[in-house]
């Protein structure tokens, strides 16, 4: 299943953002394709480092605000 997680504010690294991180770890890890989408450009190094998770099968996208 393709799965998309939108974080809004995902550059903050805060709590919400560690929800979103740690779902689209465990779907991944569970054979889904998911995507993270995000209104700006996030490091995935920094991301996992700070948030803890693995998202090396998961997609980092950009969709800007308009």
């Amino acid at each position: 299943m393709k799965i998309g997680i939108y974080s809004k504010w995902l550059e903050s690294l805060g709590g919400g953002e560690k929800v979103a991180t740690t779902m689209a770890e465990t779907l991944s890890q569970s054979g889904h394709e998911v995507e993270i989408i995000s209104l700006v450009e996030v490091n995935n190094e920094i991301l996992e480092k700070k948030m803890g998770v693995d998202l090396s099968k998961v997609i980092l996208k950009v969709w800007p605000d308009r």
